[in-house]
């Protein structure tokens, strides 16, 4: 698992059926995602919508532009809570329906909080076989599971006041992705981070292009690859966006490796 994540727990013990303090249920969250995983899944906005509308999710949302202002390629929006669900994320990749994430729990409790985490974890991992589970230091926990064509990550943040305040209350991350577009996405964002990282950090960190790197030159590396481009290749692309941007000559030999390698390691690779 890529996103980041933190946890340890009791077995949560709740079923569907039970009456829970927090909204929605755990039980409740479970029979969303069955929905969710058991229909063909969305590519347009239009499939979107009338999917959300299925699922009785608000359907419009407003972009999350990034610290600069810029709405990048692998597009993010929140929609409005309703009563008894809180705001729901989606994200887009190469124009494509990823999948949506929620933030649940956040301002409950905190014993509710983690006894509905341990429910939720307990009960998806009724359906569907966990296929990894990480404890973290500060009390959190992750679990991955694969169902069918999906992806569904559970992180639960627990609470910490170790970072100075305010506290920072628990609550749990939930996504549920299309797998094989949530991985694209994640490659491409693991060679973005190499050229950000190793590349010509100063330049790439240079507002005047740095959505230019990531909106073009990021997709032409993994289109390169995709088609079995290697070093040769990637080395010509990093040298044609030196020129496209005004760059000076410099080495490119250790990003190229470093791509390349991200790119053999990458999720769902």
């Amino acid at each position: 698992m890529v996103r980041p994540a933190e946890h340890d727990a009791r077995d949560g013990q709740a079923s569907g059926n039970e009456s829970m303090t927090v909204r929605p249920e755990p039980g409740r969250v479970v029979e969303r995602i069955s929905e969710m995983v058991g229909s063909p899944w969305p590519t347009s906005e239009h499939e979107r919508q009338s999917w959300f509308a299925q699922l009785g999710l608000s359907l419009d949302g407003a972009p999350v532009a990034d610290q600069d202002g810029r709405v990048p390629r692998a597009m993010q929006f929140i929609g409005p809570p309703s009563e008894d669900w809180p705001e729901t994320g989606w994200h887009l990749h190469r124009g494509q329906f990823v999948g949506v994430h929620w933030f649940l729990w956040a301002g409950e409790d905190e014993d509710a909080t983690r006894a509905a985490a341990e429910s939720l974890r307990t009960q998806l991992s009724a359906r569907w076989p966990a296929i990894d589970e990480l404890l973290s230091p500060t009390g959190g926990f992750t679990t991955l599971w694969h169902p069918a064509d999906s992806r569904i990550d559970l992180y639960y943040h627990a609470p910490r006041n170790d970072l100075g305040p305010p506290a920072m209350p628990g609550v749990v991350q939930l996504h549920v992705d299309h797998r094989a577009r949530a991985d694209a996405a994640e490659a491409e964002a693991l060679i973005g981070d190499v050229l950000v990282q190793h590349w010509v950090p100063d330049a790439v960190l240079d507002t005047t292009w740095a959505a230019e790197v990531n909106d073009t030159w990021v997709g032409r590396l993994v289109d390169s690859l995709r088609a079995g481009g290697g070093r040769t290749e990637i080395l010509a692309e990093l040298r044609r966006a030196r020129h496209r941007i005004g760059l000076p000559d410099g080495s490119d030999e250790n990003a190229a490796d470093l791509i390349i390698s991200r790119w053999r390691t990458r999720p769902g690779g």
